[in-house]
């Protein structure tokens, strides 16, 4: 899901949430599948923290919004065996992310108007905010006016598959996934769950959130 939907549920679902996501599909293929220069760090924080629809309701879509206005967010993806496709991945990104950084400095304008109750700023702000977010049903001219559309989305893919570079003989290798910055938190700190006795003390229940845990004292080895 786009990253704006996620951050800002109340937001309109446009076609340029649905280009998004299609970019990112092709972004955790080509992290997942092909054998890439990104370190194995960043890329478990990309594919757990980023793209990982269960992180969203713990900053998830903040880590997401954040990661698309960033112009570095795929700096350092390259594919020695396959130019052709770093260099679509960099070129999808950089074309959502001048929307996103618009997005990012108008949000801010908001926030800083909204706290100093300034009125005419708000509402500017809120202008130029609804030039960024569409409706979900658009006017051809609105669509035409918009400086990536389907149109725009074809023309980088068909010139990426034009490009020369693509590989005869190229098949996907799945890469492991490592645990990503925030897995390695919650195991550090834990998490709080309640632990009971029974009655002859025999045994220990640990609850939380995803387990159920029993550890009975007849049964260890």
């Amino acid at each position: 899901m786009a990253a704006e939907l996620v951050r800002y549920p109340e937001t309109p679902h446009s076609f340029y949430h649905d280009l998004e996501s299609a970019y990112l599909v092709l972004l955790s293929h080509g992290i997942r599948d092909m054998h890439h220069s990104l370190p194995d760090g960043h890329s478990a924080n990309i594919i757990r923290d980023i793209l990982d629809s269960r992180r969203y309701n713990s900053g998830g879509g903040a880590q997401k919004f954040f990661f698309m206005a960033s112009v570095v967010g795929v700096d350092d993806y390259t594919i020695p065996s396959n130019d052709p496709f770093a260099s679509l991945i960099h070129k999808l990104h950089g074309k959502h992310q001048e929307r996103y950084h618009k997005l990012e400095l108008v949000l801010h304008r908001r926030s800083q108007a909204a706290s100093q109750a300034a009125s005419q700023a708000a509402s500017q702000a809120a202008e130029e905010l609804a030039a960024l977010r569409l409706p979900s049903f658009v006017t051809d001219k609105e669509y035409s006016d918009c400086p990536f559309n389907h149109e725009v989305f074809i023309k980088v893919m068909d010139e990426a598959l034009e490009s020369p570079g693509w590989p005869t003989d190229d098949c996907a290798g799945g890469k492991p996934i490592l645990r990503s910055n925030s897995d390695v938190a919650r195991v550090e700190f834990g998490s709080k769950r309640s632990r009971t006795y029974s009655e002859n003390g025999s045994s220990l229940s640990i609850t939380g959130s995803h387990s159920l845990k029993r550890l009975n004292s007849g049964s260890a080895a």
